[in-house]
């Protein structure tokens, strides 16, 4: 048996984003586990597509260089603070049009009209903008794609088209909802070489939680997910959480799973840590830290109302300051108004945008505790972080994050603005309190190696655990 990944999804976001998001930085590692526990060096290989319905093979080199310029490449300057919504929904926008490209033509397409959209942002209506956009991708239709500027190692690669057996398996592990016509491949591939198909699910936030997500987004997931379900040999589950909600959803739309969903244990961080790197614009007083891209479902509102109530209880000085270190999102705009409004809570709130792998070190090590106040999430990245940095992560009780943060967590209602406000208030003021629950999070948690997450899904993968 050899596991074939699809990895397109991966190269799309790196068209569109100059930075990984949580799901690139999760693939990425279990990629290279799955590398290094494999039975044999070509065991595992990677594939992005070609044509219409076709895969062709690719080193895992070209990967791995893609991932290393995105975790180190520099961070944007900070959008000024008012109200806007952001550039990831003109990336979400552009995403979703790339994939109507030919594959191959994609990453120059969408990478020349993404310069285009974001140099002409301040000067052009939005309907301006997409007819400058639509005309630049329309003269790469017939450009080449380009060469990789480093060496491949293809000792390990088998292509696709002549190495490929029945009884193979097809990985579905990255956020493939946003091609249109993926599912469609997916069901030809498994028709025309008698695959297996794997898919990992990381959350059903669009099925939901619709009300975070664009209608766009809602539809695509929905359709998605459905051929998914109808064409998966395994599914597996990033939570139990999501593997709840992965159940229930086929039995609300008459589906039948065929085999029980597999939970995979999810690493504990990234790869090598990364050094710490203490810029100018990082605090230098005491802080609280919120890790997370600036969106509705994360709970930023909370985290704002709750600083503010905190310094009508407590003197100035006592109140650490309150770090938002992520880039903003869609959906903020009256958000970012109020936080301008309130001169960042008068220097309480400090917002760093898109820190660098460096910064987020550096801010993990300096903080007293960190706080992730999200309505949903499939796992809780942030929370696990924060955790194998030695500090406790305050969090919300929804979803998966009470398995994320393990025992001895400290929770509150995210719809409960009071309930969040007296948490904060303890861990603050009571020294006690506050190393009590240190203790019993920090000193409980166990760090989880990717291996574990590979070795799991190679286990279950194995034919040898087929019960059929």
């Amino acid at each position: 048996m050899r596991l074939w990944i699809d990895v397109e999804d991966f190269f799309a976001h790196a068209a569109v984003s100059t930075r990984p998001s949580g799901i690139q930085r999760l693939t990425y590692e279990v990629y290279a586990a799955l590398r290094g526990c494999a039975a044999t060096p070509d065991a595992v290989q990677f594939v992005r597509h070609d044509g219409s319905s076709g895969l062709r093979s690719i080193a895992w080199d070209e990967i791995d260089a893609l991932f290393q310029r995105l975790s180190n490449g520099a961070a944007p300057p900070p959008p000024p603070a008012q109200a806007q919504s952001g550039p990831s929904a003109t990336q979400a926008r552009l995403r979703h049009l790339a994939f109507r490209l030919a594959p191959e033509l994609r990453e120059a397409a969408v990478s020349a009209a993404l310069s285009s959209a974001r140099a002409l942002a301040a000067l052009a209506t939005a309907a301006r903008l997409w007819a400058r956009l639509a005309t630049t991708m329309l003269r790469r239709i017939t450009a080449s794609r380009p060469t990789p500027a480093f060496p491949i190692d293809t000792s390990a690669v088998r292509d696709f088209k002549t190495s490929v057996q029945p009884g193979d398996v097809l990985g579905i592990f990255g956020s493939h909802w946003h091609d249109p016509t993926h599912a469609a491949r997916v069901a030809s591939l498994r028709q025309a070489h008698g695959l297996q198909v794997a898919v990992l699910v990381y959350d059903l936030i669009p099925v939901r939680f619709a009300e975070f997500c664009s209608p766009g987004v809602v539809q695509r997931f929905h359709a998605w997910m459905g051929a998914m379900l109808d064409q998966a040999d395994q599914v597996f589950a990033i939570s139990n959480a999501t593997a709840d909600d992965t159940r229930a959803y086929a039995a609300e739309t008459g589906r039948r799973l065929s085999r029980p969903i597999v939970v995979t244990p999810i690493g504990t961080g990234f790869g090598d840590r990364p050094a710490p790197i203490r810029t100018q614009r990082l605090p230098t007083g005491p802080y609280v830290l919120f890790v997370s891209s600036i969106e509705v479902r994360k709970n930023h509102l909370l985290a704002f109302r709750a600083w503010k109530r905190l310094l009508s209880l407590l003197p100035r000085e006592q109140v650490p300051a309150l770090v938002f270190a992520g880039r903003q999102g869609p959906m903020v705009g009256d958000l970012m108004q109020q936080i301008a409004n309130t001169q960042n809570l008068g220097g309480k709130l400090i917002i760093i945008d898109d820190p660098s792998d460096g910064e987020l070190a550096a801010l993990y090590e300096g903080c007293r505790f960190s706080l992730f106040p999200s309505f949903a999430e499939g796992w809780g990245l942030p929370v696990t972080e924060s955790l194998g940095y030695g500090r406790p992560c305050l969090i919300a009780h929804a979803t998966s994050l009470p398995e994320a943060a393990g025992p001895g967590a400290i929770s509150f209602d995210p719809d409960n603005l009071g309930d969040a406000v007296d948490k904060l208030v303890t861990l603050i003021t009571d020294e006690t309190a506050f190393s009590a629950w240190t203790t019993a999070t920090v000193g409980q948690f166990r760090p989880i190696p990717w291996t574990e997450t590979a070795r799991c899904l190679l286990r279950t993968l194995s034919p040898a655990s087929d019960p059929r």
